[in-house]
């Protein structure tokens, strides 16, 4: 009895194997040849890598520092101020200098 569940087992195995191949090469032998487009290699092209990084990052933080730290007139007619200027407007200060004839008089009401 094992030597017959042995044998078909192995029958088995055989008739599937003859099968696989069998159908593969049909499948095979119907199908067209490959074009010389599909059988190309086909190679990436280069990335795209910046030649000189660190003077791009100087280039890039002087242009920004300048417009932080610069007066410029922009196209539409207003104005680019320095940083500090505007900070210095926003708060209040007088951004001009004092001069003892520019104090307001001793007790008296603060000019405008």
């Amino acid at each position: 009895m094992v030597a017959g569940l042995a044998g078909s087992v192995a029958l088995a195995i055989t008739a599937v194997g003859l099968m696989m191949h069998l159908f593969g090469a049909w499948n095979v032998a119907g199908t067209l040849p490959l074009t010389p487009q599909q059988t190309a290699t086909v190679k990436p092209p280069p990335p795209n890598l910046q030649g000189a990084p660190y003077e791009d990052l100087a280039r890039t933080e002087a242009r920004d520092r300048a417009e932080l730290t610069g007066y410029a007139a922009l196209p539409d007619g207003r104005a680019r101020i320095p940083v500090s200027r505007a900070m210095d407007l926003i708060a209040g200060k007088s951004l001009d200098p004092v001069t003892s004839d520019s104090l307001p008089p001793a007790g008296g009401a603060p000019v405008r």
